[in-house]
């Protein structure tokens, strides 16, 4: 969440909670609720909200960085960063933490509302990112698994005639077929 967006949530917070009794308020106070609560006051829908929540909960993970900022953007409309220029001299891959870091360097900072977005809207990606079977990586969230400590950024791959979320371990490594979500192509 930005400053920004904190400052307009503060800004709401006395009149959006004149009409809650003070044990809706202490219940509010739970993280997971009360994260919620400021998703939705910051416009997103609580559909969205659940569909997040049950995908972290499935697979016992947790955010831990999210930098992403903005509202999710048409798929056709971003801009794919090509991952060769992020591999440096005779370098066929590298690790998830480099490929984070360069990739942040270069504007690539969507994350996991683009990545549930660009699942829901799978109509709108280009169909050559099919055929050519480019990963879609979002290097804007970072993922904890709550019990074992893995790091993990989210991607999209297309089998099967769909396009699927997952996620892959930043001590793993990323080759030339990965493309990162980057800014707006406009």
């Amino acid at each position: 969440m930005t400053i920004k967006n904190f400052t307009v949530l503060i800004s709401v917070l006395p009149d959006a909670l004149e009409d809650f009794s003070d044990a809706e308020i202490s219940e509010l106070a739970e993280p997971a609720k009360l994260k919620r609560a400021f998703a939705i006051v910051l416009g997103r829908s609580e559909e969205e909200e659940d569909e997040i929540q049950h995908f972290l909960d499935e697979y016992n993970l947790e955010i831990i960085e999210n930098v992403e900022e903005g509202d999710p953007l048409p798929p056709n409309k971003l801009k794919l960063l090509p991952f060769l220029p992020f591999l440096e001299g005779e370098e066929n891959w590298v690790g998830g933490e480099t490929m984070i870091e360069r990739a942040r360097k270069k504007g690539a900072e969507r994350g996991i509302r683009q990545a549930f977005y660009d699942k829901a809207h799978q109509d709108e990606i280009p169909e050559e990112e099919q055929e050519r079977k480019f990963i879609r990586v979002y290097t804007g969230t970072i993922l904890r698994h709550r019990d074992y400590g893995y790091r993990f950024v989210l991607y999209l791959y297309y089998r099967a005639g769909e396009w699927r979320l997952y996620f892959r371990r930043l001590g793993h490594d990323f080759s030339s077929h990965v493309r990162v979500v980057g800014r707006s192509c406009e």
